[in-house]
């Protein structure tokens, strides 16, 4: 499930077609801010079904908890987008990314501290996700590793 549940079928959509138009319509900072953003949104039908079990993916529980769950979120699209433009489009990348936290969470995480205050949350995920994110877009300048693509016929000959 950390593999093929997500990442396998939800980044060729998120990075192979949506962040390329966006981030070429809106930019690379805000195109990233918006499909994070529609990421979360897609996320939170699963959020909404009741379960008592604090190991479920992803937690459940209030307004709030979803708000902490989103800005992970976006804070992980960022960082996604990053390594995506860094390695010229490549969506394989970023289901490795995607993957990773997957695992990183639902194996490593809730197994190696099971306290309540871990697997009922993603606020310690939520501050290291969006730090990383904060600081990726300071080193960039919001670039985010983008390259503006040439528009067909414009590209300059070699001389």
């Amino acid at each position: 499930m950390v593999l093929i549940g997500g990442p396998l079928f939800e980044e060729p959509g998120w990075s192979g077609f949506a962040l390329p138009r966006l981030q070429r319509l809106h930019g690379p900072l805000a195109g990233g801010l918006i499909l994070g953003s529609l990421w979360a949104l897609w996320h939170l039908p699963g959020y909404l079904i009741p379960s008592q079990d604090l190991t479920d993916i992803p937690p459940r529980g209030t307004v709030l908890d979803f708000v902490v769950f989103a800005l992970a979120l976006i804070g992980l699209r960022l960082i996604m987008q990053w390594v995506f433009n860094n390695t010229r489009g490549s969506v394989l990348m970023a289901i490795l990314v995607h993957a990773s936290w997957n695992t990183f969470y639902s194996a490593a995480l809730i197994q190696l501290f099971p306290a309540h205050s871990v697997l009922g949350s993603y606020l310690n995920l939520t501050i290291a996700s969006c730090v990383l994110a904060v600081v990726i877009v300071a080193l960039t300048g919001g670039r985010l590793g983008y390259q503006q693509e040439e528009e067909p016929g414009t590209a300059t000959a070699p001389t």
